[in-house]
């Protein structure tokens, strides 16, 4: 949601062609979402993907795939054979007068038909490219074929998802692909803005793979910095400072760290608390050992209990606690229906009006939003003419800024009062391009994962400067309010009490800044009954219904084994600044922008919400087996080793033929239940065992090099060692290394989302606690030396 003042889209007069399939359409929807005129270019017939369910009224149909409505609401629809001398030559009139090309072909396709970024930029050098593919454009596993299976396995994700005494699992939904598009819609951003200094265009490569593993929380510094391989761990967060409890009536989500004392009291009280008033239990890492007796003591509770009251419980007390919602509870959540989340919808294919989750990012406010319908197949053909003839885009080359800057945030200064995980994630990816980025902090709380010579402090906060204002003292707030005067962008992801009690809400920001572009990131949003609520990232994973369906198949919730939200919270949130940052420079005005946690991650169940609003369909897990298309074998098999797992999924008759070839053509591959795509799927436990029975002899890295040299999507199922050594990341450059003053040489994973023309830059590791002080408040301040003393001896600078 965003302020009144803003009435006009950020992307308008920008136009985008798509060329993706699933794996990439959600990246031109959200850009769609931003007032850009995205023409999707199917070839004849229509996409594939339109034969991807769930389907309205549960029809099969080309016009009547709910997971293409949601991915490609907003745009125009044309149909073009690219293989065809006379449609090629109309695409290249198309792109001759657009600013960018969403793509997700193998790596060489396009080359071949004349298309690829090289030659298109030929005819219009201003134009911006993103290839999304499973393994990027480069290095020696470019060519692999993927799947949103194989990318969760092959970097990371499905490692540390699942029960310890059973496979590996993927979370529920194309995750992988909404991520990648987030990562390129940032990126698509970013060389705007490049273009908008320099006039010239660049290639944006993001890789499935890269961007799973760039979102995995814990997984890959734990393993750089400790030498730990992060396993498994069920519904048991990470570091045991969460897990899923039985009610009467359903599961919640209960956190026990910072809140044990509080926990201990209120169940003491009950005469339910045992052996927890014990001193041992105050310790952290006792607990840690001992997690099965907490588990048992707090289940014995909560079976007791309502799950409602155990919720409102919990956030009565500013516990991050959480109901574990199905998708029929989102529908009907009083938090998002108070925020209007939920947009009316109505389609020719549909035999009734139904709801659409709206955009993350609103500069218009919730009340005026109306959703277009996707197109037709080749619906808008007939105004390909008027298409090629084009006006220019309002954000003409060269309008702004410093025409000489090396990357697209260059000159951009962000005062930045993030912590924990989600907003660092967001100033970090602006921290990579370039921006200014002035962390905010404070001597009190920089504890935990806001302690500054920690791993995970490290890895979220490299290339920022490091201030320490004590807020609770006014002197302190006025000094804050100078840095306004002097920053492009605020971003913080408090509840909203916070800023309103420093007297740092927009209203009061915007006074010294008119130009001001604030982001503010919540669990919740700015408004509505639940806006002071906790959370953190499992907290969403539960309201959202993502812990529900992200389960083996008749088996209980298990979640992500991280805190999967804060990462997709926090590209909503750097995609918001440069759309507002956008924005601003074509009205001069600023904006606020109003980010709610949960509906960023509602949003990535888009195609079921959708299905239970029209279908009256509720969703149920459906473990490692394919989405919403019919594909067998599709799973996670044993491999030779200890928790050795590889996946395969296979989609066609023509990748099951090369499996049985790979295989030697065993008899019970020739079975006549298996002759068939239906009949395999119809078949798929038995089909399963048979393939675990053959994949168990093999070491999962020879069979998947095996296995996609046969054309068949595979990938091993990585733990953080497997990625740490992987040849493929190694040759792309994926870990990077920078030292740090007190931890030595840090290594973690780069950014995702490559620029070829401004690649993202890594200087400097993240600062020790106050570490620019002196910088910020004598040189940019302009603050005299005895009285910055003054302030630090007086612990206002602290």
């Amino acid at each position: 949601m965003a302020s009144p003042e803003a009435q006009l889209k950020p992307l308008q007069g920008v136009r985008i062609i798509d060329l993706a399939d699933e794996k990439a359409e959600y990246c031109s929807k959200v850009l769609a979402d931003l007032g850009a005129d995205v023409v999707k270019v199917e070839r004849p017939g229509g996409d594939p993907s339109r034969s991807h369910g769930p389907f309205s009224g549960n029809l099969p149909g080309p016009e009547r795939s709910l997971s293409f409505w949601y991915n490609n609401s907003g745009k125009l629809g044309i149909t073009l054979d690219l293989e065809d001398h006379e449609d090629k030559k109309h695409f290249l009139n198309l792109v001759s007068t657009s600013d960018a090309v969403v793509e997700s072909s193998l790596p060489g396709y396009l080359k071949t038909l004349g298309l690829d970024y090289e030659s298109l930029s030929s005819i219009n050098p201003g134009l911006i490219m993103a290839s999304i593919t499973g393994f990027g454009q480069t290095g020696p596993n470019s060519k692999y074929k993927t799947s949103d299976l194989v990318a969760c396995a092959s970097g990371g994700q499905m490692y540390v998802t699942g029960k310890p005494d059973k496979t590996p699992l993927k979370s529920y939904g194309n995750q992988s692909y909404f991520l990648a598009s987030l990562f390129a819609a940032n990126g698509i951003m970013l060389a705007l803005r490049w273009r908008d200094l320099s006039g010239k265009g660049q290639h944006i490569d993001i890789s499935l793979q890269e961007a799973v593993a760039a979102a995995l929380e814990h997984v890959l510094i734990q393993y750089f910095n400790e030498g730990i391989v992060p396993c498994r761990q069920g519904a048991l967060q990470w570091n045991c400072s969460s897990d899923l409890f039985p009610c009467r009536d359903k599961f919640v989500l209960l956190t026990f760290n910072r809140e044990w004392e509080t926990l201990v009291e209120l169940l003491d009280q009950k005469h339910m608390a045992a052996d927890l008033t014990q001193a041992a239990w105050r310790d952290e890492e006792f607990r840690k050992q001992h997690i099965e007796n907490i588990q048992d003591i707090f289940s014995f509770w909560t079976c007791m209990q309502n799950s409602h009251e155990v919720f409102e419980l919990g956030q009565s007390m500013r516990f991050p606690w959480a109901i574990v919602n199905s998708i029929e509870d989102v529908m009907e959540n009083e938090q998002l229906g108070s925020r209007g989340f939920f947009i009316p919808a109505q389609h020719p294919e549909a035999n009734n009006k139904f709801n659409v989750p709206g955009p993350v990012i609103c500069f218009n406010g919730s009340n005026d939003l109306k959703w277009q319908r996707p197109p037709i197949a080749g619906e808008h053909n007939a105004m390909l003419p008027q298409l090629v003839i084009r006006t220019a885009s309002t954000h003409p080359a060269g309008a702004q800024g410093n025409q000489n800057s090396k990357l697209p945030l260059e000159g951009v200064r962000v005062l930045d009062f993030t912590w924990m995980l989600a907003g660092p994630y967001a100033t970090r990816t602006l921290a990579d391009f370039g921006a200014e980025v002035i962390k905010v902090q404070s001597r009190k709380i920089a504890t935990g994962a806001e302690q500054n010579d920690t791993a995970y402090f490290a890895n979220w906060n490299r290339n920022k400067l490091s201030i320490t204002l004590d807020l609770s003292r006014p002197e302190a707030r006025e000094l804050a309010l100078d840095l306004v005067k002097k920053c492009d962008v605020v971003i913080e992801n408090f509840t909203p009490r916070v800023m309103d009690n420093w007297g740092l809400n927009y209203d009061k920001l915007k006074q010294v800044n008119p130009s001001l572009v604030m982001v503010s990131l919540s669990g919740f949003g700015h408004n509505g009954p639940w806006r002071d609520f906790a959370a953190l990232g499992p907290t969403e994973h539960a309201l959202s219904g993502l812990t529900d369906l992200t389960a083996y198949i008749n088996g209980k919730s298990c979640s992500i084994g991280f805190a999967y939200a804060d990462h997709i919270s926090g590209l909503y949130a750097s995609l918001a600044v440069l759309s507002a940052l956008q924005l601003r420079d074509s009205t001069g005005t600023g904006v606020h922008v109003d980010i709610s946690e949960l509906e960023a991650t509602c949003s990535l169940l888009g195609p079921s919400l959708i299905d239970y609003s029209l279908n009256g369909n509720s969703v149920k897990p459906v473990g490692n087996g394919p989405m919403w298309q019919i594909a067998a074998p599709h799973g996670c098999y044993p491999c030779k080793g200890e928790d050795r797992w590889c996946v395969i999924a296979v989609f066609s008759e023509e990748e099951w033929q090369s499996l049985c070839s790979v295989m030697g053509h065993p008899a019970w591959s020739r079975e006549g239940r298996f002759d068939s795509v239906q009949g395999r799927s119809d078949s798929s436990e038995e089909l399963d065992v048979l393939l675990a029975g053959w994949t168990a002899g093999y070491a999962p890295q020879d069979l998947v090099k095996m296995l996609q040299g046969a054309g068949i999507p595979a990938a091993v199922v990585s733990d953080a060692s497997d990625l740490a050594k992987d040849p493929h990341l190694a040759a792309r450059g994926f870990f990077i290394d920078l030292e740090h003053p007190v931890l030595g040489t840090i290594r973690s994973d780069s950014n995702p989302i490559r620029l070829s023309a401004t690649p993202a830059r890594y200087e400097k590791s993240a600062p020790l606690l106050g570490a620019d002080n002196s910088r910020v408040f004598t040189e940019l301040l302009g603050m005299d030396a005895r009285t910055f003393q003054t302030y630090v001896e007086g612990g206002i600078i602290a």
